[in-house]
């Protein structure tokens, strides 16, 4: 009774393998490193803004402060609420980043137009080089209803 029997050197083929499972696995972390930039640029920009307006405002409110003329009260309260609701909105982009870092899902929130307009003139005139610009907006009475990532 006799037997035959084939051997087959397998070494070539399971540093191979090896070689393709590093490959693998350095492309995917060369793609996480890439979504995590991508997620850090994104994040910044989003803060970018709530903190420039609070910062613009709070530079109102000392410029008032630093002057030599009289300071309204309220108007300052006014300005500090509002360099507060920027702080808020700050604080709600990084929950939002961080929910959807968690599940992937975003919210979008059905909002007037006309307080979308309001915010962005709001923002744009808080510099006190623009208190001689008068902004004129004409919006249609009807409701505008437009979804937006708050």
């Amino acid at each position: 009774m006799g037997s035959v029997g084939v051997f087959t050197d397998l070494r070539e083929r399971v540093r191979m393998e090896q070689q393709l499972s590093l490959a693998q696995e350095q492309l995917l972390q060369k793609e996480r490193k890439a979504v995590v930039a991508e997620l850090a640029g994104a994040a910044a920009h989003e803060l970018n803004q709530p903190l420039a307006a609070t910062s613009n405002y709070l530079a109102v409110v000392s410029r008032r402060l630093d002057s030599s003329t009289a300071v309204d009260p309220e108007q300052s309260r006014g300005v500090i609420e509002k360099a507060r609701t920027q702080l808020l909105r700050a604080g709600d982009i990084i929950k939002r980043l961080r929910s959807f870092i968690s599940d992937g899902k975003t919210e979008l929130r059905e909002v007037e137009l006309a307080q979308v307009i309001d915010g962005a003139i709001d923002f744009s005139l808080v510099r006190d080089r623009h208190k001689d610009v008068e902004v004129d907006v004409h919006l249609d009475t009807g409701p505008c209803r437009v979804s937006v990532d708050p």
